[in-house]
């Protein structure tokens, strides 16, 4: 049995420049500030997936098509919200099931054998969350696009590049989600 889980829109944005990382890479002239921009964004979302988490506020569908126990964890916590819950394709009240543990980060629905489980929620934001510091991520956000900007080809010699940078990760790190 697979899960699934989509992203039905971003509700916020980074706070992180194109002219900051600019300045971090010193770059002053404007050619690839779309190239830069979209690095920037590249490398939010592979921290994102990384860590479990939303950096930029986001609304949120997430597809269960089995939950025996009727419990289950929520990825890319914490949640701002639940706007619904789904057994069936029919919407359960809000008494009907429980969100709990730290960051909000699972379910139960009260119920076993619960089939075709749909939770749409939204996430917040880095600057919502009190236990992750914004500055090191927006660091670690740097140290990637550096990366990227500085290997922009396929063929780099000598050097295979598939992995977060250790600087980025080390300072994110604590930062992850883990879902057993």
């Amino acid at each position: 049995m697979y899960r699934e889980i989509s992203v039905d829109s971003e509700t916020g944005s980074l706070s992180l420049s194109t002219a900051d990382v600019k300045s971090y890479l010193k770059i002053d002239y404007s050619d690839d500030d779309t190239l830069i921009q979209n690095m920037i964004t590249s490398a939010r979302v592979y921290l994102e997936n990384y860590l479990s988490r939303d950096l930029v506020a986001k609304s949120r569908k997430y597809y269960i098509p089995l939950s025996e126990t009727g419990k289950f964890d929520i990825p890319f916590s914490p949640i701002n919200s639940i706007i619904y819950v789904q057994v069936d394709g029919v919407n359960l009240e809000t008494g009907s099931y429980e969100v709990n543990g730290i960051k909000d980060k699972s379910i139960d629905l009260k119920q076993t054998n619960a089939k075709n489980v749909i939770v749409r929620y939204n996430t917040k934001s880095i600057a919502e969350q009190d236990d992750i510091q914004i500055n090191a991520v927006h660091h670690a956000i740097k140290i990637i696009v550096a990366d990227l900007y500085e290997n922009r080809t396929n063929y780099v010699i000598g050097q295979t590049i598939n992995s977060i940078p250790i600087g980025a990760k080390n300072l994110v790190a604590g930062f992850k989600s883990m879902y057993v």
